[in-house]
Formats: C-alpha cells, structure tokens, sequence
C-alpha cells in the first residue's frame, strides 16, 4: 500500500501515461491482496467456530457489514415528562419496570373469588434436599462462559477456572441455604438491561426488562429448579395444557395439538372458535402472596416455602442504559426475566387457568394463552367463548393478572362453505369488544381462517429472501462451498424447518414457492445455471428437498412420541392396531391404527399423516431404540 502510495504521488507529479500505469498496476495489486486476505479470514474465520452458533453469526455479520442491534435509548416520554440525559433515561426506565407491576396490580378491583378456589390441597409434600460437592462442580463447569456479569463482576468464567477449589466452600453455602431457607440478598440484586421490543423507541413500556443475575445465584437456582420441577412431573401436577418451559415440550407440540383439533373438528363439519389473549407484563405482576399461597396448595411447605418466599421478597435491581448504571430500588412483586426458576414459577403461578373454563379447551405456552371450542352453530360457539371469557375475566382479577384487550382477538376457523354461513361474534372480555381477525401469528407461525397457510408462505418466503442476499454477498467474499452451506444453515434454512410438521400439509402450489427458494440457494452456492436441474444441484451439496426434509421431521417427531419424548397429549393421538383387536396380524405390533377421515381436513391432520408415515417403514426401522441410528435409517 505505501508502494501504491508512492506511485500515486510519481504519476500526479509527471503525468505520464507509464507513469500512471504504474500506479494502476500497484492499486490493482493491493485490491487483490485485500480481497485474498478477506476471503482467507472469512473461511478460517467460519472454519474456526464451526458449530458455535453465536461466533459464526459474529463472523457473518462483520464481514457482511451487518450491524449488531444494539439498546440505545436517546430519549424518553414517560407520564408526559421528556427525559434525554442518560443518568435520567436510566433512572426513569428502572423506576418504571420497578413501579410497573404494582402499577397494573391497583388498577384490578378485588374479587370475592379467592386463588384457592381453583385449587385443591394436595396430599404431597415436598421439601428440598441438601446436595454434594461432585454436583456442585458439574453445574459450575456446565455455566456458559460468555455470559454477561451481575453487578458482583463476578463471572462465570472465573467460576468454572477455580471450580476445583471453591465447589467444597459453595456447596457448604447451598446447602445451608437450602436448610434455613434463607435466600442470601446479594443474590437477589439484579443488573437489568432493557431489551426492546416494537413500536416507538421513547416510549419504556415497548422495552423488555431482562435482569443479568450474579453468576454463583444461577447454581443455587439450578438446583431449585430441577427438585421444584422433578415434583410437579412425578406428581402429575401440571396442566397437559401447558407446553412453556417444560422438557420434551415445545412451540411445535403446542402447534401440532392445536392445529391437528381444528383440523378435526373441521372433518366433522364443525367450526373452530378461537380467542387469542394477550397477558399484559404478564411476568412483571405475578403476585408474590398469591404465588406463595398456591404454592402451599400445592403441598410445596414449611423450610420449602420459606426459601422460595426468601427468593422471591426483598429484590432490587439497577438499570443498565447507554453504559450508565441506576441507582437501586426494591422490586415489590413479578418474576426476574433472565432467571433459571423464574420461569417454572410462572408457569405454576397460571397453572390453575384451565379450572375456571367450563365450555372451551386452553391451549397456553407460558403467556401465550388461548382458548378454543366447536360446534356446528356458530351461535353455540358464541355462546360458550362469552361465557368462559366471564370465568377468564374472573380468574384474571382473583390473581391480579391483566388482559390487554386491544391485543386480545378471535378468529373463526372452518372449511369454506362453512365460513360463508357463518356470521361474526359479539365477544366480549372486561366488558370491551374482542377483535375478530382472519389470520393471527401464534408462536411464530401465521394461523388463517381454513389453515391454507398462505400467510405463513408469504412469511417464509419473505425471511428467506433476506437471508439469499445475505448468502450472495457472501459469495463474494468466498469461493469455498462448505463456507457458504454454513452460512445457509444459519441464515436460511432455520426458517424453512421452524415448526414445518404443523404447516407441511400446506398445498403443493405453496410448497412448490419455498422449493424454488431452496432452489435458488443452492445455484448461489455452486454458481451453477439454470441448464442443469435443480434436482442436480441439490444433489451436488447432498442436500434433500425441502418435501423429504418435512417427511423427516415428521418421522422424527413420531419417533420422540413412541419413545417418551414427547407430550402425552401426542401420544393420546395414536394407537397401534394390536390395541384395538386381537388378530395377529403381520406388523400389527407396531402399526398405527389410521382415523377414518371424512373429508381431506382429516387426512391432512398431524395424526392422519403421521400414522401413514409411521407405518411405511419397516418393523426394523421402527423398533429403533436411538434417535441418532433412526435418523440415519430414514436418511
């Protein structure tokens, strides 16, 4: 480059054409070096965090120019009052989250309704149990060492490098802990940062308060949070309707349940009602009192309760914004977002939701609730969606939960002839008006009115359209095919297999619009042209077409379901033909037993199609104990 230089500064000053070649020829030089330099740093780059997710989008993003989100509040508007110095943007955002659920809790009249009305003491007890030392040192040595640190600056990367001996000193602490119920307060300091979420920028409550917890406070909750969970599930005590932070549960189980009974209920000529509630800051108003009563109901008793009580009491926290601290204010009531237990005492604090609703099924995954019922009058459906949102209503005001009504919608799903005679419904929550919407976005998958999944399509489509641009920058940057696949598997193919075994019933005419998608990327990546078939091309990377790649998966997930890793409410789904007679018929052991459908609803059901699936392959195949060998069998 100084050579360039050099020649640049020869070539102004004699202006001869040799002179200026010269020069062009030492630019040149220098661009190809940069650009070899580039290339060689990308690939070593992605080579070097294969398999770390976050690094490689670290990776992708600086060399692609992507900037990374970052918080920056320039200014707020909170109760009328404009704040833009930094010390004051902080301190009002953490007044905020801390006034905010005791904020929303006053505004909720009382009711003579009383938590324990929906709840019936259990005979069990439960109590925690003191751990050792071996137990300890593996939850250190499992702690993410990136993880940001609390307002101790103790990290978890220095943890786990003096694991070897400090796990003796830190068990002891636990396990006191643990015995006198008494939650050490230098724990419950929380360092939160807001994360935002849409809408205006100023406005605090559009931001997420996410609270960083010192890293030592993470092992204490680890162990709370296995004993506390392992009870609940060997004690049958939480709702099949929850799907939120439970192990072998997930977005696309709650999809599956949810859209395989619509489906049903439609093959029976019935319409779907369906209202969708909106929580508003749900986990920032449970109730401490109320949780804690439910828990007792809940046979959770005496050093037990008052640990947890200990936990959640006495909290504060400090804001973190535009690199300026808050001074410390006392949380009085929710649950910390960003906590290991947080979570699961959420999901036990509204567990109890399904007892107050008499003529509709729920579906919830952690706040995302709904509730859903069918009949062949839509008149009927208007009925028993207005009288359980009465019973909704009352369960929200009993444990000082608020709905955000303008949020909340109904949708009316139903074969065509079906929708076209029926007419819109009067619902109402709170006395206010519920919102009817031909399609909705629930757990990131777009529902429409006869579930042709055309808006969840458009949505696909348009995610992975950014993501090819992305893909063909990169081409630039890199010749190295194996680089450029991982920079398809970070940034595209995720939205092709985000919970494909709900929508991959979806017509051939939209599939087909996702295929030439997957088409394309793969052309992107070998640079080949449209004289060679897509299908060479796919075969060239060893890449399956999207349609195979959905058959998998749904092969996949009914392996999980015949071999406990799934939820019941999946396996309710299927019965194998042995169950249903005595013939002993060849296969009959392992082969399902299909629904009689009436109509195509039926037949393009999860359990329509996953018991044809299941029984086209072999006995062999099937009786597979491993995930790891089943995938391969069904490559």
């Amino acid at each position: 480059m100084r050579k360039r230089d050099f020649l640049k500064n020869q070539a102004v000053k004699q202006n001869s054409h040799q002179a200026w070649n010269n020069y062009k020829k030492a630019r040149n030089e220098v661009n190809a070096s940069i650009r070899e330099a580039r290339v060689t740093y990308f690939n070593d780059s992605i080579k070097k965090h294969s398999g770390n997710l976050k690094e490689t989008w670290n990776v992708i993003n600086s060399s692609l120019g992507r900037k990374p989100k970052m918080t920056v509040i320039n200014e707020l508007i909170d109760e009328g009052k404009v704040f833009v110095q930094k010390e004051d943007i902080a301190e009002q955002m953490n007044n905020h989250f801390c006034s905010l659920g005791s904020k929303l809790s006053s505004c909720i009249p009382d009711t003579a309704s009383q938590p324990e009305d929906f709840l019936g003491r259990t005979d069990l007890n439960f109590c925690f149990r003191p751990v050792n030392v071996g137990y300890i040192f593996n939850l250190i040595s499992n702690l993410k060492p990136s993880v940001s640190c609390g307002l101790d600056n103790i990290s978890s990367r220095l943890l786990k490098f003096c694991s070897p001996y400090i796990s003796d000193s830190i068990c002891d602490i636990i396990n006191h802990v643990l015995e006198t119920g008494i939650f050490p307060d230098e724990w419950k300091k929380a360092k939160v940062h807001p994360i935002f979420k849409s809408d205006e920028r100023n406005v605090p409550s559009n931001y997420r308060p996410i609270s960083i917890l010192p890293a030592i406070s993470k092992i204490i909750e680890r162990i709370m949070h296995s004993q506390l969970l392992e009870y609940f599930q060997a004690g049958n005590l939480l709702t099949e309707s929850q799907s939120g932070f439970r192990p072998n549960h997930s977005t696309s189980t709650a999809l599956i349940s949810a859209v395989n009974l619509w489906l049903a209920n439609m093959d029976a000529g019935k319409l779907n009602g369906s209202v969708f509630i909106d929580l508003k800051k749900a986990f920032d108003t449970v109730d401490h009192n109320i949780l804690l009563r439910k828990l007792y109901c809940y046979g959770v008793d005496g050093n037990a309760l008052q640990l947890l009580k200990s936990y959640l009491t006495d909290r504060t926290q400090r804001c973190y914004v535009n690199g300026v601290l808050s001074t410390e204010q006392y949380v009085s009531c929710g649950i910390p977002q960003g906590s290991i237990l947080g979570p699961l005492l959420f999901i036990i604090y509204i567990n109890d939701f399904p007892k107050c609703l008499r003529h509709t099924t729920p579906g919830m995954f952690a706040d995302d609730t709904y509730i859903t019922t069918a009949d062949e009058e839509i008149s009927t459906i208007e009925c028993s969606l207005n009288s359980d949102l009465i019973a909704v209503h009352n369960w929200l005001k009993t444990n000082k939960l608020s709905c955000n009504t303008s949020k909340t919608s109904y949708m009316t799903i139903g074969s065509r002839q079906n929708l076209a005679n029926a007419k819109f419904m009067n619902l109402e929550l709170d006395d206010r008006p519920i919102e009817h919407k031909p399609s909705t976005k629930l757990l990131g998958v777009y529902i429409d009115e006869m579930l042709t999944w055309d808006n969840q399509i458009k949505h696909i489509s348009s995610k992975v359209s950014n993501g090819l641009r992305m893909l063909y920058l990169a081409r630039k940057l890199t010749d190295n095919q194996e680089t450029l696949k991982t920079i398809y598997y970070s940034l595209v193919q995720p939205y092709f297999d985000y919970c494909d075994v709900v929508w991959g019933d979806c017509s051939k005419t939209r599939a087909d619009k996702l295929q030439k998608l997957q088409n394309r990327a793969a052309r992107i990546i070998t640079r080949a042209d449209y004289s060679i078939r897509s299908s060479d091309v796919l075969n060239t990377l060893e890449w399956s077409n999207l349609e195979e790649r959905r058959k998998r998966h749904l092969l996949v997930t009914m392996f999980k379901i015949f071999n406990n890793d799934c939820p019941m409410y999946l396996r309710e789904q299927f019965h194998r033909t042995s169950e249903i007679h005595d013939y002993n018929l060849r296969g009959s052991n392992y082969d399902l037993q299909l629904p009689l459908p009436k109509t195509n609803f039926l037949k393009r059901s999860f359990s329509y199609r996953g018991a044809i699936a299941w029984n086209q392959l072999s006995n062999d195949t099937r009786e597979m104990g491993d995930l790891t060998s089943f995938k391969l069998a069904i490559s």
